[in-house]
């Protein structure tokens, strides 16, 4: 169930499978993640654990075609370095990590995809002048809590419970029912990305469940 003040949630990177690649300084791993709840969240932490005591960038896009050549600055989000280097390693694993946050429990930043396919879009860069190696002696895990404030999770509601409605409006480009709060304006439609016109009070009650 939603959590209507604020809503979170965490996704955890395989190292197994994801960041698997040896890095040279200043190289860097692409990887396209599935399993995101929604397409637009806020970050609140990330969390990067790994065996060698190297420093790290990680950088997070909007889109797939951050892979492209072609130079495309509308694609960047957010970059952040987790410099492991003087961090000491938890006993009986060798593992070496640091955990990032938000100032006073808020965001870090706010992640969209505009692939609209509820995918990570990320990178990994190795900023030390020693290598990452391959495979699991440099294995690479993340943990990202994400979630969404009040607002935002009722704009991407799919079921309710104890929910007061005056006809939802209705997404002009898939049809959607928007859930939203607001009485009249325009908000957009957290399926498509679409511009909706609002002219009725909707009222939220009780629990959500995401979509």
């Amino acid at each position: 169930m939603v959590n209507m003040e604020k809503s979170k949630w965490s996704l955890t990177t395989d190292g197994s499978v994801y960041f698997t690649e040896s890095l040279i300084v200043n190289a860097s791993e692409d990887e396209d993640i599935e399993g995101l709840r929604v397409n637009d969240c806020k970050i609140y932490s990330i969390l990067l654990m790994a065996k060698q005591a190297l420093k790290f960038k990680l950088i997070l896009w909007n889109t797939e075609k951050f892979k492209d050549k072609t130079m495309n600055t509308d694609s960047y989000i957010y970059d952040l370095d987790f410099d492991l280097t003087q961090r000491p390693a938890f006993k009986r694993s060798d593992v070496y990590c640091l955990n990032i946050t938000g100032d006073f429990g808020g965001p870090l930043f706010e992640y969209s995809d505009h692939d609209k396919k509820k995918t990570l879009h990320i990178s990994l860069m190795n900023l030390s002048n020693v290598s990452k190696k391959a495979g699991e002696e440099g294995r690479v895990d993340v943990k990202l809590v994400m979630g969404l404030e009040q607002m935002d999770a009722l704009n991407i509601c799919e079921q309710t419970t104890g929910m007061i409605t005056d006809n939802w409006p209705h997404c002009p480009a898939c049809g959607r029912a928007i859930k939203t709060g607001i009485v009249k304006g325009t908000t957009d439609c957290g399926n498509c990305g679409a511009t909706v016109e609002v002219t009725v009070r909707a009222v939220i009650e009780y629990d959500t469940k995401l979509v």
